[in-house]
């Protein structure tokens, strides 16, 4: 079995904290750190050293709340008995017992090393266990347990649950990501703390949740996915996207019908808009699906079709010369130039 001891804080006149130091250096402490008694606290009687549990001691500028507390003179002897002599015996297995701790899952067993740290999600090992307000999150286990546990999801794989939402499992943080029951994209130890009742999701469940989300981000017909990110090394410029989305599970990647990466691996791309700014009779264009709306005014997007092919046959932009040559067309009361209406056909066909 390890041991281990709690980090204490001592807090009391500088003269005093001096000669505890004395003791702690017959007791085989070893002072580190850089800190330098702070000149008010040496006023107020207040000054602060902090022991911690690998028999190191250091003057602090803080008083740490989170370790066990002695304040001198009167409890002197308490503290010198305890640097001295208490000892707390833990375990080289734990297991958490609380939902939403840090970085360590409900039912998780983890290694705790030679001081007294317990591995983590990531495989890194945290100060939790010298904390006696975290330590009430573990109790013990085994070395059987931990061999024994096996995760109830599979890394790489997306999964939904009602009263969550429909996430990735990375296995590990942060490698966890997805879109929670409010439809808003989290990140992180968020997701899992509760691997009970997580049912795998389908190709189709996951497409629908991420171009949902692709749509509230802002990708959308007409929009261009920039070179940056997950683009970055993108071997062609990329046209505006016609708002077809495709997922491919094998790269966890969502695709703009081959425009560029919408998402990929947690990574979501960025689009910059690229819908015509066009202006008749002083309203703005918006824009449909299958048709474009000025004010109250509707021009289909197959009306725009015939109408550049018309162009486009009887070469009516390049007819005449002088006050001879066509520069606009008249729909209604509008009156567009070619290449606005140019402009409308290529965001519709292109």
């Amino acid at each position: 079995m390890k041991k281990n001891k709690d980090n204490i804080c001592m807090k009391g006149p500088k003269s005093l904290l001096e000669v505890f130091m004395t003791e702690l250096d017959k007791l085989n402490y070893k002072k580190v750190g850089k800190y330098t008694w702070c000149s008010l606290d040496e006023e107020k009687n207040s000054c602060t050293i902090l022991v911690y549990n690998d028999r190191t001691y250091q003057i602090a500028n803080h008083n740490a709340g989170i370790y066990k507390q002695f304040t001198l003179p009167n409890q002197w002897q308490e503290a010198l008995d305890y640097v001295s002599e208490e000892v707390k015996e833990i375990p080289e297995y734990v297991e958490c017992i609380v939902n939403n701790f840090s970085y360590y899952l409900k039912g998780q067993i983890s290694k705790v090393d030679d001081k007294g740290q317990i591995e983590d999600l990531d495989g890194e090992y945290t100060d939790f266990m010298k904390w006696p307000r975290d330590k009430k999150c573990f109790k013990p286990s085994t070395k059987e347990a931990y061999e024994a546990q096996k995760p109830k999801l599979e890394v790489g794989r997306w999964y939904k649950k009602n009263t969550e939402g429909i996430a990735y499992y990375g296995g590990k943080f942060p490698q966890c990501y997805g879109i929670n029951s409010g439809e808003k994209w989290v990140n992180g130890v968020y997701w899992f703390h509760d691997e009970d009742d997580w049912i795998e999701a389908s190709k189709e469940e996951v497409q629908e949740a991420l171009v949902a989300e692709a749509k509230r981000r802002g990708f959308k017909k007409g929009v261009t996915i920039a070179k940056t990110g997950i683009n970055n090394n993108l071997g062609f410029t990329p046209y505006p996207i016609s708002g077809r989305f495709m997922f491919y599970p094998s790269d966890n990647l969502l695709d703009s019908n081959g425009q560029g990466y919408v998402f990929k691996d947690g990574e979501w791309a960025e689009p910059i808009d690229t819908t015509p700014d066009i202006t008749i009779n002083n309203y703005k264009a918006e824009f449909f699906s299958d048709y474009v709306q000025f004010g109250c005014a509707r021009i289909s997007k197959e009306a725009i079709g015939d109408i550049i092919d018309a162009i486009e046959d009887k070469d009516l932009e390049y007819e005449g010369s002088g006050n001879r040559a066509v520069t606009g067309i008249q729909i209604g009361t509008g009156l567009f130039t070619i290449p606005q209406l140019r402009e409308i056909h290529d965001y519709f066909y292109e």
